[in-house]
């Protein structure tokens, strides 16, 4: 999967920012942005197109959700098509569900769910140095 380019397209088609969510199988996923005053975008990114296919969308967030996300995005060091690379490279032929940017200002760190062979995993990527551990 090209990481990079669905975080781009989903960046592209909100104006710029940072991705904080992802979600979705195969070909369809929906990338949500966070821009520079922590209000966030929907996009649905084809994998296989490398484009939009649907969006953008404006998404409901309050104040506390804007600040969080501007807290968390100041200090992030690992973007989120890095974060997808290290998460499913932490299981064993795994394929990635979501991935979403969580902890604190001070320590971001992202929340993906990878699946392989039937089995469901949690997977921590740290925000800062991009180290990955399941459970």
């Amino acid at each position: 999967m090209d990481w990079s380019t669905v975080t781009a397209q989903g960046i592209a088609a909100a104006g710029g920012g940072t991705v904080v969510s992802l979600a979705g199988s195969g070909d369809q996923w929906t990338v949500l942005v966070a821009g520079p005053d922590g209000s966030l975008t929907q996009s649905v990114v084809s994998a296989t197109l490398g484009r939009v296919t649907s969006g953008p969308f404006p998404k409901d967030a309050d104040a506390a959700t804007k600040a969080a996300n501007v807290a968390r995005t100041a200090n992030l060091q690992t973007r989120a098509d890095a974060a997808a690379e290290a998460a499913t490279g932490a299981v064993a032929g795994s394929t990635l569900s979501s991935l979403t940017l969580a902890g604190t200002a001070a320590t971001p760190s992202w929340t993906a769910t990878v699946s392989a062979s039937g089995t469901t995993s949690t997977v921590r990527v740290d925000g800062r140095t991009g180290a990955a551990s399941v459970g």
